[in-house]
């Protein structure tokens, strides 16, 4: 058998096309792990946004609840919030519905112990007992939030 053998110029376009391919490799994976990292940074954003609306909800919510009477700003503050954290929740959850179902159970409930009742009439009266409902809906939806975060 002949022996074969390959030109200097060859071998070394050999070891420059693999230098290069290499090189290559490494350059998209960097680019898809810092994509995923971005992702996850701004997934932990809206998070943290997320918990911040919950307990400003809450915090609405508690002090509408003790006074008597109707206050429109704050039905409105509370209304545009709920309404605000719902559209993050799809967002951010969109991918994994079993994820987003399990965060609007929750959500759902925050807003019924906000805004069910006499919520918005001129004739109401403090209820200052939904304050436990409040907390505990409120407290359950960053939990779920954040529980729901970590499957993504």
């Amino acid at each position: 058998m002949p022996e074969t053998t390959i030109s200097p110029f060859l071998s070394a376009a050999i070891g420059v096309a693999a230098a290069l391919s290499v090189k290559g490799v490494e350059v998209l994976l960097a680019r898809v792990f810092k994509r995923s990292d971005k992702l996850d940074s701004v997934r932990d954003a809206d998070v943290t946004l997320l918990k911040q609306v919950v307990f400003e909800v809450r915090d609405l919510s508690k002090d509408y609840w003790c006074a008597n009477g109707r206050d429109e700003q704050c039905e409105g503050a509370l209304t545009g919030r709920l309404l605000f954290l719902g559209h993050v929740c799809d967002e951010l959850f969109s991918k994994r519905l079993d994820s987003l179902r399990s965060v609007q159970v929750c959500l759902n409930r925050l807003d019924s112990a906000c805004t069910s009742g006499q919520f918005g009439t001129n004739s109401r009266k403090s209820e200052p007992f939904r304050c436990s409902q409040i907390e505990k809906a409120a407290y359950t939806l960053a939990y779920e939030v954040a529980k729901q975060r970590r499957k993504l």
